[in-house]
């Protein structure tokens, strides 16, 4: 992809984006980084989804554009060097993958890692998940 793209991407990033983990319910320790972007322009949502996957939400007057997982590392990875307001939460998804520890140590290292990512953007109450795919829940557990 072109340098001003990634550029106008990491931008999008930068400004109309939320970025935090998701916890799938199924499961005790699966968690997951999530991008929630918002365009006005549905060409570009759609050079995001046919560049890097994810899910696309048509709305009223915007489009909302998903990604998670591994395809929201590569997007990360890409536009890192034109990052500037998320970066500090960009660190944090990529030492998310690269690192991995053993069974025993991997649910308290992702811990750690929400836990600093809850200091740079914390959460609102709207925005939590109650029951099994409750990231506040399974933060309190020990």
């Amino acid at each position: 992809m072109k340098e001003a793209n990634l550029a106008y991407i990491a931008s999008l990033i930068d400004n109309s984006s939320y970025v935090f983990f998701r916890k799938d319910p199924r499961s005790k320790n699966s968690i997951y980084p999530f991008i929630k972007i918002s365009v006005c322009c549905e060409e570009v949502a759609d050079m995001l989804v046919s560049s890097y996957g994810g899910s696309k939400r048509k709305l009223k007057k915007k489009v909302n554009i998903t990604i998670s997982h591994r395809k929201l590392l590569k997007l990360i990875k890409d536009t890192y060097p034109y990052l500037i307001a998320k970066k500090e939460l960009a660190d944090i998804i990529i030492s998310f993958y690269e690192i991995r520890f053993t069974r025993n140590y991997e649910a308290k290292r992702k811990k750690e890692l929400i836990r600093k990512a809850l200091e740079i953007q914390p959460i609102t109450e709207k925005v939590l998940k109650t029951g099994n795919s409750s990231i506040k829940k399974w933060l309190e557990e020990d």
